[in-house]
């Protein structure tokens, strides 16, 4: 007689939950950069247009982590990030970034790849 395996219970995958953005729908040519971008996705494939976000969200992801509704937590993160920003300001020469082609991962995110340097 064959023993029947059982399956072990998957943990459940826990899944970011807190964000470091950058916000650009306020910087105009950010913005001029994203409709047109948008316009040009509907104009030619017209059945995309109920999946695009609204504009205003646009942002650039910097980091994500899992840290929980513990607000304490959330308050360490704030204060973490505030000091980091303060510490690389000015010591970091931003340079224009290039890309080259659009790749994607899990089948679910869709990005530009930058160019190596």
């Amino acid at each position: 007689m064959k023993q029947k395996l059982t399956k072990q219970p998957r943990k459940p995958k826990t899944r970011p939950d807190c964000f470091i953005a950058i916000p650009f729908a306020h910087k105009t040519r950010c913005r001029q950069a994203v409709d047109h971008l948008q316009a040009t996705l509907i104009e030619k494939y017209p059945h995309l247009k109920g999946t695009l976000v609204d504009p205003n969200t646009i942002h650039i992801t910097l980091g994500v982590m899992r840290i929980g509704k513990d607000q304490g937590m959330i308050q360490q993160v704030e204060e973490a990030l505030k000091k980091s920003v303060t510490s690389v300001q000015g010591s970091v020469a931003l340079q224009p970034v290039e890309f080259s082609g659009i790749q994607s991962f899990r089948k679910s995110v869709l990005y530009m790849k930058p160019t190596e340097d």
